[in-house]
């Protein structure tokens, strides 16, 4: 099939399955307002000119696997919860306005995920990290020309998905984690919540596995877990105050906590007092508090919290600045 003039096929409705595969378009086709009712397929088809999609309506799979294109394929104001972009020249296309699927965490997706992880407890370690792998790639791209076309919104979509894929597919490489395993045992003899919580909880990963990758699988699952890899500042600031409030904890056995329990027979909490806030304060970095008397295991608490509080603020501070750039 050969388009060797100009191709307007906007307004056109095509009722049954379509096919453009392998068609040669020679000068600029547009397809605007068009309605594709059954599978369309543009397999292998040769876009010589501009190509532009606006307000058309894909309502079964459609697939442009190995179409090349010489000038941009321009996609506006379409849903595409029906585009699948396996084997797709990603880099020839601009998506903006459009509307993509969304997974079962309220996250953009793209309908390969939905389809090629449908029932994925049938299949095999091996070929779900090949998908994994493959989904990776494809956001991946997708990213890469969301940056190109200054979409920072859907590029800060496409990102999250990208850790994601690379996050579970090292899960499927190594198999569980010691926190996932402990997890799993406490889950048995306590309620651990609902579904929802379960199933992100299960994707922890402990940096003491002794298996390949250990030291990637654990940055990315720490990025996940503090920051929703630097695109969730909630998560990142909730993290932040867990780790500033939980010196409270720390400062229970500060000095000045200490010396007021070591003339009492029996082991009392120290009073909330100036004593006690400064105790807290002493964890805290940045700051310098006098007249205390911290002993090695105080130097110890210090330094991690100094460090967690530090890091954590650096990546809240990155989450916010995501978050409010898009």
């Amino acid at each position: 099939m050969e388009f060797k003039g100009p191709t307007h096929l906007d307004g056109a409705f095509f009722l049954d399955k379509t096919t453009f595969t392998n068609a040669i378009f020679h000068e600029y086709s547009n397809f605007e307002k068009t309605r594709f009712y059954g599978p369309v397929s543009f397999r292998h088809a040769l876009f010589k000119e501009w190509t532009y999609f606006r307000n058309v309506k894909f309502l079964a799979p459609t697939s442009f696997a190995g179409t090349i294109s010489k000038e941009t394929i321009l996609v506006e104001a379409a849903d595409l919860s029906l585009l699948s972009l396996s084997e797709t020249n990603i880099e020839s296309f601009q998506f903006t306005e459009c509307t993509w699927p969304k997974g079962k965490n309220g996250h953009r997706i793209i309908r390969d995920e939905t389809v090629k992880l449908e029932c994925k407890e049938k299949r095999k370690p091996a070929e779900l990290e090949k998908i994994y792998r493959q989904l990776e790639e494809i956001y991946r791209r997708l990213k890469k020309v969301a940056r190109e076309n200054n979409d920072e919104m859907r590029a800060s979509t496409w990102h999250y998905k990208e850790k994601e894929m690379l996050r579970k597919r090292l899960r499927e490489e190594n198999g569980p984690g010691i926190i996932e395993n402990i997890y799993a045992k406490v889950c048995d003899y306590l309620p651990c919540g609902i579904e929802d919580f379960q199933q992100k909880t299960a994707g922890l990963v402990a940096a003491a596995e002794k298996k390949s990758t250990p030291f990637i699988r654990f940055l990315n699952t720490a990025y996940w877990l503090v920051s929703g890899y630097g695109e969730e500042p909630l998560r990142a600031g909730a993290w932040l105050l867990v780790f500033i409030f939980g010196a409270m904890v720390a400062a229970f056995f500060g000095p000045d906590a200490a010396q007021a329990t070591q003339t009492s027979a029996t082991a009392q909490l120290p009073e909330v007092s100036g004593g006690f806030i400064k105790s807290w304060l002493w964890y805290m970095p940045l700051l310098k508090i006098d007249k205390l008397q911290p002993t090695g295991w105080n130097e110890l608490f210090r330094a991690l919290f100094n460090v967690a509080i530090s890091v954590q603020a650096a990546l809240f501070g990155f989450a916010l600045r995501n978050k409010l750039r898009r």
